[in-house]
């Protein structure tokens, strides 16, 4: 079922409720538009921070405490060294670690597992890093001078 089923539906429906979607992902779909127009209301866009390192120890205590697999503290230090804590890649690297690397266990995973996370992330197919390719073509000179020098960006 897509979005325009449940729209046509909620159309025919006598007994009315609201109803809320939320869509997560690297585009902003207020530009998208169809027929000239953006097929979507937009009551709120919410801009998610990077995790901290408490936070990402926390997301990963919950896994733990759902399926008694732990993570070294070492791990968890890893995976917020290498991710800054940006929250797709944490979560990319929970879900490698434990569905492709150690699934169905409870051995703890350690920061030799993340590494070995890191190098399969970085061959895997995904549309993050499609679109990271395309910023990189589209703001070149930016990147070459980021790669070149010590300077500090937000992001």
């Amino acid at each position: 079922m897509v979005l325009r089923d449940l729209y046509q539906n909620y159309k025919h429906t006598q007994k009315k409720a609201l109803y809320s979607v939320g869509l997560v992902g690297i585009r902003n779909i207020t530009k998208l538009v169809v027929g000239g127009v953006s097929p979507f209301n937009i009551a709120d866009q919410v801009n998610l921070p990077m995790f901290s390192l408490t936070n990402v120890k926390d997301l990963y205590d919950q896994y733990t405490q759902e399926s008694n697999q732990p993570f070294s503290k070492e791990a968890v230090q890893r995976i917020y060294e290498q991710t800054s804590g940006q929250p797709w890649l944490v979560n990319r690297l929970g879900t490698i670690l434990t569905v492709k690397i150690k699934p169905n266990t409870t051995d703890m995973i350690f920061p030799t597992d993340v590494d070995e996370a890191i190098k399969r992330l970085v061959i895997e197919n995904n549309a993050h890093f499609d679109n990271l390719y395309e910023k990189l073509l589209l703001y070149k000179e930016t990147f070459i001078h980021i790669y070149h020098h010590d300077t500090d960006y937000d992001y």
